[in-house]
């Protein structure tokens, strides 16, 4: 039993090792572009930027349609994206396009598809080979590629096809129509042979012609997905490219039809012919031409000229149907053309019938056959005009169906327009917007055959039918994506009426000419319109096709437990290789532990920081660290201990770490984009503009405003006093801040003391507590994934606060500038700022100006209270502080005539010390955090922080290391004298932060700090009630630094 289960757990040891690797190493193959300076679009693990797998397809044009589209939209002329982990680099620009397939085409040789010519020989055929055995074939075989007499005789079997059902005797499935046409043009100019497909629908041609592109199995997908996306891997397995029935079909008609052709000295003037010549000419050579390759080259014409031509004439005539008048142009066209020939349809004849070459270049701009050129760097290529180095093996591909319908080339892109072809508007655009065939020395060798394939087809179709789409097609079509080239799901069904004189024909001195009259044209609908105007009509839409309940097995429950563990096991891989970031880094590192690193906050139902920050301190000074790396769920984070490291980040090296990375959202949340939280560059001309405010001048502007609220709370505290009541001090100092705020901020008197459930009270009590469950794990997330939580556009101010503040802000800023009332406060301030800059580039805006307003509350209230409230406890606990700090305030008091001023507040150094060991004790923020935004390396170390890295400074264990204040539970204000702070560090001691990201608003906070101790002070004599809960707890659940209980204090009047 023992053996077994550990076997059992071996292999799922060994299992997991493996995804993990497997899962590390696509995330390494990620980082490609991005270690090469190279614009990129981000990918996602497992299939990088390639979906196609995903959405039960094989066809890349939606796919390359959305590369095109975002690498535009980024202004780029190129970007790199990855299909799995093969890097790929897709170029938009024409001049870049023209520098690959035709400039540099000597960089850009290969086309990269896969071919595997051991096991699937015929994928090894002139379209797929690379050098250096293409280019020798292709001069071969380039001039062989000629007009013949069959393809006229095959066209008037389509002719004569379509006649039986013209008039309305039947509808026609001219997309099977054409591709009967095309596989007797291709039977009889590769093979010789007379396939007779409009006699024999259900031959074997064209069973094998309809079957090369289906993808109508897993296993074929799959397939197609691996030799698409993993060439290499595909190569070892391998894998074939070809379906098997088609192979064999293929490879025994070309043995066959050539051991005919040789055992009985037969000979035809066709493509096969020229191949079996070639063959014999070199089979006594060192590199002779196989039968494995003559068999390939055979299958690519098929292939080719079958598929791709009867495409792109479906594509036509569906156009041609919905455009009737460019379908009577063409005809008349054709009817011109054919009366200067004596009726008869020649290569001379052909090449005259300009505008059906426009229209069938037009086709082919919107339904390319081929979405996308791909090319493969044969050796390195800088790219012109850049520092960006394509490495030799690196695949290229050109987008082709997205950049014949990007609207900077072809205004209005999706309506059907043959003029964008006449010489003039050719001549306008960039020669490389249009490539249906590629271009450059690796074009389509049967280019010309192709557009001379269907121009026949068109032109024999155009001269004895009008065409319409027939009531029974179903509209829209939509492209197919089981199909490597671009098709319709639905059978396009025409109605063909035979063209008479009668009709069509105005007759002239010399042929006539084919006419419509306007009347006509106007009236006619287009099908599915029903007369109903005019229509707007998109070529094709895109349909997903069905899917079938289970993806990847018959199973569903096995599918979903499969991509269940997988899901597990790459999640776990991605965390394991997020831990190894300090340590390729060779910085020192506390190490993590699977799945919250180094953070425990969450298992401890907590969002508060202080106990970790405080062990991540002592567990660094214990091993004689002056700094390390630690992990937040995955995220790197710095914790900094050293006092000179801590003032090389926030003053002497400040420009590299600016920003505090706090979260913010200003798109969904605008409350959290104030002055704390938001980054370069608009921090610092924000806090430039704001700086002014909290200047001495007006501190002393607001004093007697804070001074006034001070007395509401001195009147309420004599009410309880003399133990008349215990006193919940906290209550009544959030009371008197938030009046202070309430009239500092907004210039409106909250008179919470009267009413002590004021929705100011309310709101204020509200900010920093976790409403429920869901609440708090959104607050974890927005703390230990920012980026994550940004993109779910997850808030941090709740609702109901954020929409009482910018209503308030708004309702007030409205009152003042519609009564011209304006008032010495901080919102005036802010109103004056706005107004200033409302004609700038960078106008201050009301969001921007309540988001200051809110930060401003939400600082001066709770941090002033806090403070307030631990000094009062520890004064409490130190009467013979308590009592000195009280003679200081009567002393100076008295030399103010018993006024308490601005300039009486300032000789109270001994209150000042009071409060700054309170801050040590009880810091409101217990951790400072900045984020690196330059690669920085620290001084004296080989350790550099890379771009992005959040550092956070333990503030709480920082003050109350022994190393810097001895005994530093105990509460002592001499700690602060004059002589005691010169002795230590000055970086040892940083309640409001420091260098040019300190706290903003520390004057203002301390002012008000100090006046509500010192009214007080000099009134009461304050003790803890027997009724408290002794000693206090800090309160893990908020993210500020509070006691969990209340404390009550009796007051005695002096």
């Amino acid at each position: 039993m023992a053996l077994i289960t550990s076997t059992a757990f071996g292999i799922l040891l060994l299992v997991t090792t493996l995804a993990i690797s497997i899962y590390a190493y696509f995330h390494w193959s990620y980082t490609y572009w991005k270690k090469r300076k190279c614009p990129f679009l981000p990918p996602k693990f497992p299939l990088g930027n390639s979906t196609s797998f995903l959405t039960k397809t094989s066809n890349f044009t939606l796919e390359t349609y959305r590369f095109y589209n975002e690498i535009k939209k980024r202004g780029l002329k190129f970007a790199g994206i990855y299909t799995v982990t093969r890097p790929v680099l897709v170029v938009i620009d024409p001049d870049y396009i023209r520098d690959i397939l035709s400039k540099d085409f000597q960089y850009f040789v290969n086309r990269g598809s896969y071919h595997n010519e051991k096991n699937d020989p015929l994928s090894a055929h002139l379209f797929n080979i690379d050098e250096p055995k293409w280019k020798p074939l292709r001069s071969k075989l380039t001039p062989h590629l000629y007009f013949r007499q069959d393809e006229d005789d095959c066209s008037r079997c389509l002719i004569d096809a379509m006649d039986r059902s013209a008039n309305g005797r039947k509808d026609i499935d001219i997309r099977e129509f054409l591709a009967s046409f095309t596989t007797d043009v291709i039977g009889s100019c590769a093979f010789g042979i007379e396939c007779n497909t409009f006699k024999e629908p259900d031959s074997v041609f064209r069973r094998m012609g309809d079957a090369i592109f289906k993808m109508d199995t897993l296993a074929l997908k799959v397939r197609s997905f691996m030799n698409s996306k993993m060439p290499r891997l595909s190569l070892k397995l391998g894998l074939k490219s070809m379906r098997t029935d088609v192979s064999n079909f293929f490879t025994d008609l070309v043995h066959r039809t050539v051991k005919y052709r040789e055992d009985n000295n037969f000979k035809r003037p066709d493509f096969l012919q020229l191949l079996i010549d070639m063959k014999n000419a070199t089979k006594d050579s060192d590199s002779p031409f196989t039968m494995d390759q003559l068999a390939a080259q055979v299958f690519l014409f098929f292939v080719a000229g079958f598929d791709t031509s009867s495409t792109t004439m479906n594509f036509t005539i569906y156009e041609l149907c919905r455009n009737p008048d460019i379908q009577e142009k063409a005809r008349k066209e054709v009817m011109d053309v054919l009366e200067k020939h004596d009726g008869k349809l020649t290569y001379e004849s052909l090449v005259e019938m300009k505008y059906l070459q426009q229209v069938i270049d037009e086709a082919q701009r919107l339904y390319p056959p081929l979405v996308t050129l791909s090319r493969t760097c044969v050796k390195d290529y800088k790219l012109r005009d850049t520092d960006i180095v394509i490495e030799k093996g690196t695949p290229v591909v050109v987008p082709v169906a997205a950049l014949h319908k990007d609207p900077e080339h072809y205004s209005d892109p999706e309506t059907f327009d043959p003029e964008r072809f006449s010489p003039e508007n050719k001549s306008l655009r960039h020669p490389f917007t249009h490539l249906p065939f590629g271009e450059g020395p690796r074009n389509c060798i049967g280019l010309r055959f192709g557009l001379m394939q269907s121009k026949i087809g068109l032109a024999s179709i155009l001269r004895k039918f009008r065409l319409r789409i027939s009531p029974t097609t179903k509209m829209p079509l939509h492209l197919d994506e089981q199909v490597l080239l671009l098709k319709s799901v639905e059978t396009l069904y025409i109605i063909a009426e035979k063209v008479t004189i009668k009709e069509n024909i105005c007759k002239s001195p010399w042929l006539g000419e084919i006419c419509v009259s306007p009347e006509t044209r106007r009236s006619s609908p287009r099908p599915g319109n029903s007369g109903r105007g005019p229509e707007r009509w998109q070529p094709y839409l895109v349909r997903r096709c069905t899917v079938r309940m289970a993806l990847i097995t018959d199973s569903i429950v096995f599918d979903f437990l499969l991509l269940a563990t997988t899901l597990v096991v790459s999640i776990v891989a991605y965390f394991y290789w997020s831990y190894t970031y300090w340590e390729k880094r060779k910085c020192p590192f506390i190490p993590p532990k699977f799945p919250l690193g180094n953070s425990t906050s969450l298992l401890a139902k907590t969002s508060n920081f202080t106990l970790e920050t405080s062990r991540f301190y002592d567990e660094i000074k214990e091993r004689g660290l002056k700094f390390a790396g630690i992990y937040l769920v995955t995220r790197p984070v710095l914790i900094i201990i050293d006092p000179d490291y801590i003032r090389d980040i926030l003053s002497k090296d400040f420009q590299y770490f600016v920003n505090r990375g706090a979260y913010h959202n200003e798109k969904d949340d605008p409350l959290s984009a104030h002055l704390f939280a938001i980054d370069e560059p608009r921090w610092k001309p924000l806090r430039s503009k704001i700086t002014p405010t909290f200047t001495s001048g007006k501190m002393k502007m607001m004093f007697d405003t804070v001074l006034e609220c001070s007395q509401y709370m001195i009147d309420a505290i004599d009410k309880s006093a003399n133990g008349r009541n215990d006193i919940d001090i906290r209550e009544f100092l959030a009371c008197f801040t938030t009046d202070v705020i309430g009239s500092c901020a907004f210039g409106i008197e909250c008179n919470t003391f009267k009413d002590p459930n004021s929705v100011f009270r309310m709101m204020g009590n509200s900010v920093f507590i976790p409403d429920g469950v869901i609440h708090k794990l959104k607050l974890i997330l927005i703390t230990k994934m920012p980026k994550l939580s940004l993109r779910l556009g997850l808030k941090r101010v709740k609702e109901e606060i954020s929409t009482f503040f910018q209503d308030l802000v708004q309702r007030t800023v409205k009152y003042r500038e519609d009564n011209n009332f304006t008032r010495p406060d901080f919102l005036q301030l802010l109103i004056d700022l706005k107004n200033a800059t409302k004609d700038t580039d960078h106008p201050f805006t009301m969001d921007q100006l309540a988001a200051q307003v809110f930060l401003f509350f939400v600082a001066g209230f709770d941090t002033s209270s806090t403070t307030m409230n631990f000094t009062i406890y520890e004064l409490c606990q130190n009467p013979d502080v308590q009592e000195k700090a009280r003679k200081e305030v009567m002393d100076v008091l008295e030399k103010h005539d018993g006024k308490l001023t601005y300039e009486s507040l300032a000789g109270m150094k001994y209150l000042q010390q009071v409060i700054d060991e309170t801050l040590r004790l009880y810091t409101p923020l217990v951790t400072l955090s900045r984020v690196c935004v330059e690669d920085y390396r620290f001084k004296d170390t080989d350790v550099t922080i890379e771009k992005g890295t959040p550092v956070v400074v333990p503030l709480i264990a920082l003050h109350r290391d022994p190393d810097y204040y001895p005994d530093p539970e105990k509460f002592d204000p001499e700690r602060f004298t004059l002589e005691n702070k010169s002795s230590r560090h000055p970086y040892t001691h940083l309640p409001f932060g420091e260098g040019p990201r300190n706290c903003i608003g520390l004057r203002f906070g301390l002012m008000q700090s100090k006046i509500g101790l010192a009214m007080i002070l000099q009134k009461f004599r304050l003790r803890i009630s027997p009724t408290m809960k002794m000693p206090l707890h800090l309160d893990k659940s908020i993210f500020l630094l509070k006691s969990l209980e209340k404390l009550y204090v009796i007051a005695e009047h002096l």
